[in-house]
């Protein structure tokens, strides 16, 4: 870190500090600013996150691509939605429910069992492709917003307001929307209102209105398009002049405030910003700095004015140890009892989970005892569970306290249970169960002996029954078909789903593997273990494959503003440690600045696929192995280009090589479906592939796009 950025960051920890009424001494070090990753394998779902909350009563809930996760500092819940799809938005209304937008479908969460579900309350009213990509809440009204338009619910009823492609913000008590090409809107009651045509942007529209401590002032942020005041009272706009232009390049996606002026800016590719009102950039928080990923998606700040961002590769949370807000953030230690029960339905058994909701586990310690079976608290400790066995029947308390970063302890918290005394301990009852069971034997004879005189005659009604059986059989055999077109087609909205959740178990398996390397020294193990790892490698490539011809398939097509040059080092970042990728060298033969307007989802599976074969069947026993990729365009197309000097492809087999589980060579480990899918995919972004190939030469894909424009 250089001078600047140094007396950068400790101006934000100073300005920050002040805020939280805490001493920040003078010889305060800039890296006392921490960033906790977390990623699939630590939460169990996928790596994309799109935004996140805190709730009321401190615990974090974020929208990910499996549904919505749930964090209370210790333990992490994924809690499945409708048809299993992806969440994207996420809020909480006053009456404390956590609202939940998903594909055609949102709703809310509530308690249930000792966890949570998932309740619908759209009614089918959103089309089949229609994502709700925003949830606001004001007043007693909740808006769920798609890029058709929006869905204002009073907490009985739903009404639509018709105002498409809009972004929708609280802004005081105002409800305030900003279309693409279209301008502000108030929503007054069910009705958009024009309040401002001076924000009419082709591709691009305000991404976040954020306050500032004059009441009627907020900043406005667009995505490409610069930073702006906004006064609600009249609804004027006017543009905040920046100096560094470096924000409109990366992309603004979300923006809230941390102090005053200061904001905390997530972007598309640049990471996580620090500016002032003036729009300056004070600090820049990227995957150099520590950060998960430079593709960040949305933020909040907690109760402890942490800044928590979501992005394509999980979860990042940042922290300072001095804030920590003051005499307005109380503590509170939180428990969870899971009960085992024997046979007779009594308690066998329990195991406690603790937490206090705002504190991580690795910040805070814990002391417990159980009153009737120990007689004080334990020392403390970081473990965040207890369980007992094989306990006495009685009365039983368990307390739990934590104690905090700063030396101050919570309350106790307590749960109660009983455990009766068995029943094998008392006398009378043994002798009333001895009684019981030579009653249960004596009718069991007899009815065993009725039984047999039974089934003689009930043999003679199969025989009969038989024959009529063997006609009702012909018509259910027409049933059964019927059925199983219809479980045909819940069997691939099951596959899509499982592809999902095999994908974290294969990776959290292929670090295991490379853990035996590093700890098994053991030279006869090494093949043994290269094989598993290439087999999980194959079969989390397939699932991958699998997931794109899916998502290709099913997804919405969503046209934007793609800088070029930020896919392709978003791929080469994927495959930096695929196996070989070091030995070749990328040319990139195209302008850096180059851009076009596509599907980005689509676009990255297509480019991922060619770079991808290129790296598996390239030819490493030559001296200068290499990969190239071009891009050019004009007004009617965009030509790309992916070439290697590889091994290449025979001409018999050049016309097969799109065909579905089609490889040129049994040799090969991939699956076959890479290239079916490129195909697929092109043809939904109407566009095409062309590959000329000689052996021992290399390949040469060409891709055509619709510009667009």
């Amino acid at each position: 870190m250089d001078r600047s950025s140094i007396i950068k960051a400790v101006f934000i920890l100073l300005t920050i500090g002040s805020l939280f009424g805490l001493p920040i001494h003078v010889d305060a070090q800039p890296d006392t600013i921490f960033i906790k990753n977390y990623n699939n394998a630590d939460y169990q779902a996928a790596g994309l996150n799109y935004t996140g909350i805190k709730s009321s009563e401190g615990h974090f809930y974020f929208a990910n691509e499996n549904g919505v996760l749930r964090y209370d500092g210790s333990r992490w819940q994924l809690i499945p939605i409708k048809n299993f799809a992806a969440a994207f938005a996420l809020a909480e209304g006053h009456d404390g429910r956590v609202y939940v937008g998903s594909l055609n479908e949102f709703g809310y969460l509530q308690k249930s069992n000792g966890g949570y579900e998932y309740v619908s309350i759209s009614d089918g009213k959103p089309k089949a492709t229609e994502e709700i990509w925003q949830i606001i809440v004001s007043g007693n009204n909740i808006y769920f917003a798609s890029y058709e338009g929006l869905y204002m619910y009073d907490g009985d009823s739903l009404t639509f307001i018709d105002l498409p492609d809009a972004h929708i913000f609280a802004v005081g008590d105002k409800v305030v929307a900003s279309q693409f090409e279209g301008g502000i809107y108030e929503i007054i009651g069910t009705t958009p209102v024009l309040k401002n045509e001076d924000l009419q942007m082709k591709d691009d529209a305000a991404y976040a209105i954020t306050p500032t401590v004059e009441s009627d002032k907020y900043i406005l942020m667009t995505s490409e398009s610069g930073i702006y005041e906004l006064d609600t009272l009249n609804f004027k706009l006017s543009k905040i002049l920046t100096s560094s232009s470096e924000l409109n390049t990366k992309g603004i996606y979300d923006a809230a405030p941390v102090y005053d002026s200061l904001y905390a800016v997530a972007t598309w590719y640049g990471g996580l910003y620090l500016i002032n009102r003036g729009g300056e950039i004070l600090l820049r928080v990227d995957k150099n700095y520590g950060l998960s990923s430079n593709e960040t998606r949305e933020l909040f700040i907690d109760q402890r004015g942490h800044v928590w961002v979501t992005t394509i590769a999980g979860i990042s949370h940042l922290y300072w140890e001095s804030a920590e807000l003051k005499n307005e953030f109380k503590a509170v230690t939180e428990i969870q009892a899971n009960y085992s029960y024997k046979r007779d339905s009594s308690i066998s058994g329990v195991a406690y989970y603790f937490s206090t909701p705002g504190y991580e586990s690795f910040e805070i310690e814990y002391k417990y005892y159980l009153d009737g079976f120990e007689d004080d608290f334990s020392e403390w400790s970081k473990e965040t569970k207890k369980e007992y066995t094989n306990l006495d029947g009685g009365k039983y308390e368990f307390k739990v306290k934590a104690r905090l970063p700063n030396g101050t302890e919570t309350e106790v918290a307590q749960s109660n249970f009983y455990i009766p005394t068995p029943w094998y301990l008392n006398m009378w009852l043994i002798g009333s169960a001895i009684l019981f069971v030579g009653l249960f034997v004596f009718v069991v004879y007899r009815i065993r002996t009725k039984r047999l005189k039974n089934l003689n005659l009930r043999l003679e009604k199969i025989i009969v029954n038989r024959t009529e059986e063997l006609v009702e059989q012909r018509e259910q055999l027409k049933m059964i078909n019927k059925e199983l077109k219809i479980t045909n087609s819940e069997l691939d909205n099951f596959v899509y789903r499982s592809s999902h959740n095999l994908v974290a178990p294969l990776k959290s398996l292929r670090g295991l593997v490379n853990l035996a390397r590093i700890e098994d020294t053991n030279d006869k193990l090494t093949p043994y273990l290269d094989k598993m790892d290439t087999s999980v490698l194959k079969l989390e490539e397939f699932i991958k494959s699998i997931m794109e011809y899916s998502t290709n398939t099913k997804s919405e097509l969503r046209l934007q503003k793609i800088p070029f040059d930020g896919v392709i080092n978003s791929i080469t970042e994927d495959l930096r440690f695929y196996k070989n990728a070091d030995k070749i060298k990328l040319i990139k033969n195209y302008n850096p600045e180059f851009t076009l307007k596509s599907d980005i989802k689509r676009l990255h599976i297509v480019l991922s696929n060619l770079i991808t074969n290129c790296i598996k069947y390239h030819n490493y026993d030559q001296e200068n192995p290499f990969i190239e990729v071009g891009a050019k365009s004009d007004d009617e197309k965009v030509e790309i280009l992916v070439k290697d000097n590889g091994l290449g492809i025979d001409e018999e087999h050049l016309k097969h090589i799109f065909n579905m589980f089609y490889r040129a060579s049994e040799n090969g480990d991939g699956s076959g479906l890479g290239l079916y899918i490129v195909q697929d995919t092109l043809e939904i972004l109407n566009g095409g592939i062309s590959v000329k190939s000689k052996v021992g030469k290399g390949t040469t894909f060409t891709i055509l796009l619709p510009s667009n424009s």
